[in-house]
């Protein structure tokens, strides 16, 4: 059986669903006296960039409207491998997106992070002249593919936000380099859904303010939102749990 099924053919991806491949895993697991992490791991590296037939998890993925689909714990756990693999090289990193949202099937995987910088060089006087950041090492040590334009340019917005192929499934991966001053703002519009924001960006305009870089502004003063709870309170909204941002 195929990993991927063509767009009408697809299974149902619902609690039933959930339930199934959570026994085909259990099953398999108990044959292979496999630790169910360690049984994925190998499984995923098996089934490496081509996602050949496996049996274990021949429904996690679908074709629909013109996208691949993943289930969300096919996704969860390749972007869970990316954050713990990025973490040391980060102040702060979490899943953002559909992910989060906690959507049967995704069709990507959001990451937001603030890097943690160390000094490279100091002026006379001993101020910080220039730093590097310590999650650009990391990256390049997970040797991640670059996603790229049909001109073969890379695609992504410098250091602000890097697109790359996740290693295994080759899921789209979107990484979100952000600072602690802008994190409420960019960890809220990276959680979506895109329907959400329109409303949340319409409500702050109403109020007055409007949303620029990454950061909430007043008569062009950047107002304070370093957690998602800021944005609410600025935005006099209740908080929404991600489960229920459509």
């Amino acid at each position: 059986m195929r990993c991927v099924q063509e767009t009408g053919s697809y299974p149902d991806q619902g609690p039933t669903h959930q339930a199934r491949v959570q026994t085909i895993l259990r099953a398999a697991c108990h044959r292979s006296s496999k630790s169910m992490d360690q049984f994925l791991t190998e499984t995923f590296r098996s089934i490496g960039r081509d996602l050949i037939s496996c049996e274990e998890v021949n429904e996690s993925l679908v074709i629909k409207s013109a996208f691949v689909k993943y289930a969300n714990w096919v996704a969860k756990h390749a972007a869970d491998s990316l954050v713990e693999a990025l973490k040391p090289g980060c102040d702060r990193i979490e899943i953002a997106g559909s992910i989060r949202r906690e959507k049967d099937l995704v069709k990507d995987i959001e990451i937001v992070a603030i890097p943690k910088m160390e000094v490279v060089s100091r002026d006379l006087f001993g101020s910080v002249k220039s730093t590097r950041s310590k999650l650009n090492p990391l990256l390049e040590a997970l040797e991640l593919e670059p996603r790229t334009r049909p001109d073969g340019s890379f695609q992504g917005l410098g250091d602000k936000a890097k697109f790359y192929h996740e290693p295994i499934w080759r899921i789209p991966l979107d990484l979100f380099v952000t600072s602690p001053e802008q994190w409420g703002v960019i960890f809220t519009l990276r959680t979506g859904s895109a329907e959400f924001n329109k409303r949340l960006i319409e409500r702050l305009k109403n109020l007055g303010y409007e949303m620029r870089g990454g950061r909430i502004l007043k008569d062009g003063v950047p107002m304070a939102a370093p957690e998602e709870s800021d944005v609410f309170k600025i935005a006099k909204a209740k908080y929404t749990d991600p489960r229920g941002r459509s």
